[in-house]
């Protein structure tokens, strides 16, 4: 499976909900984001003794072998990020993740529904 062409799907999928003016798809699509937003920083607040990620060694192992690049290229600098801008945008990405899955999850899950009702009613007729 191709995890590029899944990810361009729902994001296709998302945009074309939250263009459409009635059905408050829009506020749900915020929302959602919102909500693991929230989530995800609650989750990158708690030290590493409680959840343990790996992310404060990944992230050191890469701060150091980006600088180490930088300075073999002639490059002066005290880094690529700050932690907490890492975690920032790990939180973001995130967000946007779990809405993109969400939304059209709950979309998918309603036509099911729907579907499965529509046959009841037309078996009981």
């Amino acid at each position: 499976l191709n995890l590029s062409s899944h990810s361009k799907t729902l994001f296709s999928l998302t945009a074309h909900y939250f263009k459409l003016e009635e059905g408050g798809e829009r506020s749900l699509c915020i929302t959602f984001a919102f909500f693991f937003f929230v989530k995800a920083m609650a989750i990158l607040i708690v030290t590493e003794n409680y959840l343990e990620f790996g992310l404060e060694t990944g992230f050191a192992n890469f701060s150091d072998s980006a600088l180490c690049f930088l300075q073999h290229q002639g490059l002066e600098s005290q880094g690529p990020i700050s932690k907490l801008t890492f975690k920032l945008i790990l939180a973001l990405l995130c967000s946007l993740i779990g809405a993109f899955l969400t939304f059209p999850g709950l979309r998918l899950a309603q036509m099911h529904l729907d579907a499965l009702n529509l046959t009841t009613a037309k078996l009981t007729q």
